[in-house]
């Protein structure tokens, strides 16, 4: 890689004919930019000047380099870098196309080296001068480092530390007037180029960016005067203008309107004062009626559509966003007076094409959901006007009525006199293979709010899954289609009677038990026989996958109200005040018993399958928590079948089946002594994949699912966790695991510590001294000043965003425990942190960091203390 024909070569093959060696060169050009060999050749390559691909390869070459690898150079290097760049620069033809790229990289280049060396200073003043002079491209190169130096000292990939980044502003701010002076004398010069204007502009607002700047200076300067009169030429009213692009038959324009109508909503949103939120409301609405009118046009589909709208292609991509921005401005109009509107247009077209009224039950279908229940005059309307369509009427027009339904559950819920016309005619629809999703999802929306009124739908729900299932293509829309149906089927089935209920789940039910235990046993289905087996895309080849059997268990399970949140189960409790609610049989224990039985078959012929596994996990989880503390009957036979199964294939969807199996018995004591047996066996495994290289990266799902599994024993039953080994176990994994860099897994870990740290101290508010209370604390004194420094290393280096937040929240809750314990474990992780580097803290700064935190009780105030400590390293 350190011969320079061969990058030429790379480079050329790149933008060549031939896709196979274009890729090939990417990859050889990707290895050479990390490689050491790459400074020295692209600095070649930028003096050659052979051809502008070559150019700007290396002018984007050097720029990453010096980002990311900058610790590659010599010290005594930097100073001939700098002079190289500013060599590059100032040689580069300004009439060359594109050349303004290569003059950015070469600028970002250059101020992320100089950002980068503590030692130099005053580099501001010296490009004033060495720019400020001379022919045009002098000047282009001057405002492009102008721009580029206070955007890069927020750029976080640049590990400066706060020191450095506040003595850069410092030398920024100490040069704003010269830099003002300039940039009037640019105005001045270049008063009719506006494309100079613009780039003294976005100098200019880089420049403020830095919050060190002095801007009263600016406001008494000529430069400000300058800015504002480019801001009163006169125009249009901004509304007006964006107007003119709405009513422009390309409707690329109005999308790129979208995000000023979002701002001006959120605008009027935030306003809570009454009349002034009013009179804008007044002010704004003529505009925003004129939008959706815009908008109503440019939705309209071809008079010659086939079909309804593919969401995926670039018109269906635009109708999403339109329907995003009616949201968005709809509460300015008014929900019902929009509404009103796009009625009106219906009636307007009646004796119009189709779509015509298509485009009108589009805009409705996006904002309905938000008109008022007490609606009596709007939606009535609309309703009769959907029921009349006719049959034969345009697919699309259809669907887009459907999608109205589909959002009008809640006012249909206090409209029961609607809701039997609504799901007739929908069940009407469903015949048609294009409209069967819309419809499906539509008649679960319904039934989920109205199913008192409509349980008489169930028969006809549950014959439509079977003629859907006799689908010859389209087969994974149509077993969407059955789960909508099989939810809405379950909702028409709560609060009805112990014996209704067993019945109507049972018959929900028998199919997937019969296609499982087929399946398992390795038997194809024979009505799979059919001819539409033999389509590839039919739903009876689908048919033979497991996975769609469990999902529609768990798809039952995930609707069916708990055992104790039922009717009848309210009802014996209300009779029988001397009941016990655990007494009380569930009507459907019967059912759950042959439904474990049945996945536990499944989970045993598929055991190496992670979806099979997966899609399995959950399914018995929503059967679990249907009938809560009476689907004990199973847990042993269950557990047992997690141990065996995760001891050869460790499906972290197994430690999150055993959280939810603590969650509901922990607190049966003859159960309890089984789970803590689970758990250890469980940890063996996970720590054994855990502990390989690379482990906790590559195995994110098991450390989230693991330390969610603790939470459950540190919530469910404490004392008898922290006295096992176990608990040092996860406690030694844990502190290691709090520098994993994901999102929930990390959050995880930290929950599990915070929830140890709050066992301890409720249990010393109840006054409660047990074994179980001593051992946590001899765990936390153990591994405390682990937890300490892993959590402030980890913030400082290893994890982002919100996650640093929480390692401050565990340096805090230490202190909860124990201030001084808190100031020992914290002074010693200081001490082991960089300092007086020029890109670090120094050592006062730690010492003052410690002494913040110590005296802090707030975990705001140790969140934006570790958060200061940071940017001093970042």
């Amino acid at each position: 890689m350190d011969n320079i024909e061969n990058v030429y070569q790379a480079i050329q093959c790149l933008s060549g004919q031939n896709p196979t060696d274009a890729n090939t060169a990417a990859q050889w050009l990707a290895q050479f930019q990390k490689s050491v060999y790459a400074w020295s050749i692209v600095d070649i390559i930028l003096a050659q000047k052979k051809s502008y691909n070559a150019s700007y390869f290396a002018a984007q070459t050097m720029r990453q380099k010096v980002l990311y690898d900058f610790k590659e150079l010599p010290k005594d290097s930097y100073i001939a870098l700098r002079d190289s760049l500013i060599n590059h620069l100032k040689s580069v033809d300004e009439n060359a196309e594109n050349s303004a790229i290569i003059i950015t990289q070469l600028a970002l280049a250059l101020a992320d080296l100089y950002l980068q060396v503590p030692e130099w200073n005053c580099f501001i003043s010296e490009i004033l001068t060495r720019f400020n002079q001379g022919p045009d491209v002098n000047l282009n190169i001057m405002l492009n480092l102008l721009k580029v130096f206070p955007e890069e000292l927020q750029n976080r990939h640049l590990r400066l530390g706060e020191n450095r980044r506040t003595a850069v502003e410092k030398e920024l701010a100490a040069e704003s007037d010269a830099v003002f002076n300039c940039l009037k004398q640019i105005m001045e010069t270049y008063s009719s180029n506006m494309v100079m204007l613009k780039k003294v502009i976005q100098c200019l607002g880089a420049w403020l960016t830095n919050k060190q700047c002095p801007t009263d200076s600016l406001a008494e300067s000529p430069l400000m005067h300058l800015v504002l009169h480019l801001l009163v030429v006169p125009q249009c009213p901004a509304l007006d203008m964006l107007l003119l692009l709405a009513d422009y038959h390309d409707y690329s324009l109005v999308e790129m309107t979208f995000n000023v109508w979002y701002r001006l909503s959120e605008f009027l949103y935030q306003i809570n004062i009454e009349p002034l939120y009013d009179e804008l409301l007044e002010t704004f609405r003529p505009y925003v009626e004129r939008y959706v009118c815009a908008l109503y046009k440019h939705s309209r589909l071809d008079t010659d559509h086939e079909g309804i709208p593919d969401e995926k292609d670039d018109f269906g991509e635009f109708r999403s966003k339109v329907s995003e921005s009616i949201k968005d401005v709809a509460f300015i109009m008014g929900s019902i007076n929009l509404a009103g509107k796009m009625l009106n247009t219906i009636k307007e077209h009646q004796n119009g094409t189709w779509d015509e009224i298509e485009s009108a039950l589009f805009i409705l279908s996006t904002f309905c959901q938000n008109i008022t229940e007490n609606d009596e005059e709007i939606v009535p309307q609309l309703c009769s006007f959907i029921y009349a369509l006719p049959r034969t009427a345009h697919p699309a027009l259809l669907n887009s009525a459907i999608q109205i339904f589909a959002n009008l559950q809640d006012w249909l819920s206090v409209h029961p006199e609607f809701q039997e016309s609504t799901m007739h005619f929908l069940l009407q629809h469903s015949s048609h293979e294009l409209l069967i999703r819309s419809t499906s999802e539509a008649m679960e929306n319904i039934c989920s709010k109205g199913y008192d009124f409509l349980r008489s739908f169930f028969n006809p729900l549950l014959e439509l899954i079977h003629r859907i299932e006799g689908a010859p293509r389209h087969a994974q829309i149509m077993e969407t289609s059955c789960q909508f149906i099989l939810r809405a089927c379950t909702h028409l089935i709560n609060d009805l009677t112990e014996a209704e209920l067993a019945s109507k789940l049972n018959q929900l039910c028998e199919q997937s038990i019969m296609h499982l235990l087929k399946s398992s046993n390795g038997v194809k289905s024979a009505e799979n026989n059919s001819q539409n087996e033999n389509v590839a895309d039919s739903w009876k080849r689908l048919s033979n996958d497991p996975v769609l059997w469990i999902d529609r268990i768990a798809a039952i399970f995930r609707i069916i109200k708990p055992w104790q949140n039922q009717a009848a189960f309210k009802e014996q409790l209300n009779n029988n005040s001397n009941a016990n609610g655990n007494q009380i049989p569930c009507p459907w224990l019967e059912l759950s018993t042959n439904l474990w039985k049945t996945l536990s078959t499944t989970l045993e012929h598929y055991q190496s399958e992670l979806r099979v596994v997966e899609h399995c996990c959950r399914a018995v989880r929503f059967i679990i928590r249907s009938m809560g503390i009476q689907s004990v009957v199973f847990v042993e036979e269950l557990a047992h079948q997690i141990l065996k199964i995760y001891s050869n294939h460790p499906h972290s969807c197994f430690l999150y089946l055993a959280s939810i199996l603590v969650d509901e018995y922990a607190g049966i004591a003859y159960v309890l002594q089984g789970l803590i047996s689970m758990l250890k066996v469980l940890c063996e495994c996970s720590f054994k994949l855990l502990g390989q290289p690379n482990g906790l990266r590559n195995h994110p799902d098991t450390v989230d699912d693991l330390y969610r599994l603790g939470i459950r024993f540190v919530q469910r039953a404490p004392a008898a966790f922290f006295q096992q080994q176990v608990a040092a176990l996860m406690f030694e994994g844990g502190v290691h695991a709090l520098e994993l860099d994901h999102q929930d897994a990390n959050k995880s870990v930290t929950k599990f510590f915070l929830e140890g740290i709050d066992s301890i101290k409720n249990a010393k508010k109840a006054n409660i001294n047990d074994p179980g209370v001593a051992a946590a604390e001899a765990l936390f004194l153990q591994y405390g000043d682990q937890l300490i420094w892993h959590s402030l290393n980890a913030s400082l280096f290893q994890v982002s965003g919100g996650l640093r937040r929480d390692m401050a929240e565990i340096i805090c809750a230490i202190g909860n425990l124990s201030k001084e314990k808190q100031s020992e474990w914290l002074m010693a992780a200081v001490c082991k942190l960089p300092h007086d580097t020029g890109l670090s803290a120094s050592r006062k700064q730690l010492e003052e960091f410690h002494a913040k935190v110590i005296t802090s009780t707030r975990l705001a105030d140790v969140a934006n203390n570790v958060r200061d400590l940071s940017r001093l390293y970042n």
